[in-house]
């Protein structure tokens, strides 16, 4: 054990305070990256990279989702027509959000796009189109929350990968 804290020490994982002459270990709030302080391969490094964005976007490629209303029985909503300026407000992020969140709803293959979202005017309408059966076969539900119905409580799905 105490190899494993002195090597999280050394990579600025975590860092010892004096705390009236007790030593305390508290998480460093602003670590720095696996790939700065370790030797990682170059295929490593993409992952570790591909994973934090991922991450940091896929909160707005959900709300993007919620969008076409996956929690509705018939699921009709199958295209929603916007531009990269309205959806960014739709969701509260700024285009370039928009578009990241775009990205990675695209990379599962249940959402397609009449553009490539990289690339498109900010003001160019465009479609963004769900096939519901990959949808289903790709993602998965989970139940998180509570919505307020009229005669009580009904769980909401939030979709995630599988």
């Amino acid at each position: 054990m105490g190899d494993l804290l002195a090597f999280m020490l050394a990579a600025g994982v975590v860092f010892a305070v004096d705390d009236a002459g007790t030593e305390r270990i508290t998480i460093n709030p602003a670590a720095p990256l696996p790939g700065e302080v370790l030797a990682l391969s170059d295929e490593t490094r993409e992952r570790e990279d591909r994973i934090r964005w991922e991450s940091l976007h896929e909160p707005t490629a959900q709300r993007i989702i919620r969008q076409f209303r996956p929690d509705d029985e018939d699921r009709l909503t199958t295209i929603i027509t916007t531009s990269m300026q309205r959806l960014g407000r739709q969701l509260g992020v700024d285009i370039e959000g928009a578009r990241a969140g775009i990205a990675v709803l695209l990379e599962t293959g249940d959402f397609t796009a009449s553009c490539d979202p990289e690339t498109v005017a900010e003001h160019a309408v465009f479609e963004i189109s769900v096939d519901w059966d990959l949808f289903a076969e790709k993602r998965i539900s989970v139940q998180l929350q509570d919505r307020d119905t009229k005669d009580g409580h009904e769980p909401t799905a939030v979709a995630g990968r599988r």
